[in-house]
């Protein structure tokens, strides 16, 4: 599916791939731009004919749609906010009795990440505009990006802090969206075999021992505390996107996932470059095809070095002082 935000050009070619999944990405617009995005149908209807065409948007964008013209369906698209990016939906109905639904990243600009952060949909876009897809790849760029923050997140964590709020007879303990790992918990033991709990003081015996485990994002607490108290802890975390945003990724940090996720992206388009590469020598004459995947290969191996030396880069200073910035 091509695209085109200007009302001229080539519009997108609505394959037979991508339903729910973003794979279609448009021109930069401004706020104020209203600009005209059509889809062409041919391929999908295969000889069949629109018979309705309904064009939906994420709430802050404006998507009117326009009659459809031979298997070109089109909308006139308005309004939209600075660095976010929306999704437009066209959904249609052929005369074979089929339904299907595209859809399209309108992004108004710029793309860097801002205070609050960067829209995981906005990564989308930019690495598909920067690894756009090839004939006979099907790369997921969504999942490619959640994969890109996932792996950030486990090369440079976040490091936290927080309380956690104990209470006496209860165990079980729920942990924070992203925890990774717990580096350090408070002790709710003094000096002189005591426990300070929010009910006055605790004696403790000389052999009580507390212990804990975590599984998934849950504490538990062995023997179920007697007391009930705050006690503070540090721990790793991962980028975790709310609402679509990661609010914790910086444009360096999203520029970092982006180098993994191109990496990752071209690594793909490589190997399936090698299933249809072929070579073959005949007297004085060799044919060798299998350059273009080696080539892609390269691009990946370079992009996937530089994520690494600068993660390396990233991970020495984290390791002290990377708290974010609420400073937790």
């Amino acid at each position: 599916m091509a695209i085109t935000g200007s009302g001229s050009g080539t519009p997108i070619p609505a394959s037979s791939q991508g339903v729910g999944i973003v794979r279609y990405v448009a021109p930069l617009k401004t706020p104020t731009a209203v600009l005209k995005y059509s889809f062409d149908w041919s391929d999908w209807l295969d000889g069949a004919t629109i018979v309705s065409s309904t064009w939906t948007s994420d709430a802050g964008i404006a998507a009117s749609g326009i009659a459809p013209v031979g298997t070109i369906t089109s909308a006139s698209v308005s309004g939209g906010a600075e660095r976010t990016a929306y999704r437009v939906s066209n959904t249609v109905t052929n005369s074979a009795g089929e339904t299907d639904t595209r859809t399209v990243l309108v992004v108004v600009g710029p793309t860097t990440a801002g205070s609050n952060g960067i829209q995981a949909d906005m990564l989308v876009y930019r690495l598909y505009s920067s690894i756009p897809p090839r004939e006979g790849t099907t790369e997921d760029y969504e999942q490619l990006i959640a994969d890109a923050v996932n792996r950030l997140s486990q090369d440079a964590p976040l490091l936290k802090r927080a309380t956690l709020n104990v209470v006496g007879g209860t165990a079980d303990y729920t942990l924070p969206d992203g925890f990774q790992a717990l580096i350090e918990l408070q002790s709710p033991s003094q000096p002189g075999g005591i426990i300070n709990s929010a009910a006055g003081l605790i004696p403790i015996s000389a052999s009580w021992d507390e212990a804990y485990e975590v599984a998934g994002n849950t504490l538990t607490f062995t023997p179920t505390p007697i007391y009930t108290m705050g006690r503070a802890y540090r721990y790793s975390a991962a980028h975790v996107a709310v609402n679509g945003r990661y609010t914790t990724l910086t444009e360096n940090l999203a520029r970092m996932a982006l180098l993994y996720a191109q990496a990752q992206a071209l690594t793909a388009q490589a190997n399936a470059a090698s299933g249809s590469a072929w070579k073959y020598t005949i007297g004085d004459e060799s044919v060798d095809k299998t350059g273009q995947s080696k080539g892609l290969q390269a691009q990946a191996d370079a992009l996937m070095k530089q994520y690494q030396a600068e993660v390396k880069a990233l991970q020495g200073y984290g390791s002290t002082a990377r708290y974010n910035s609420e400073g937790n």
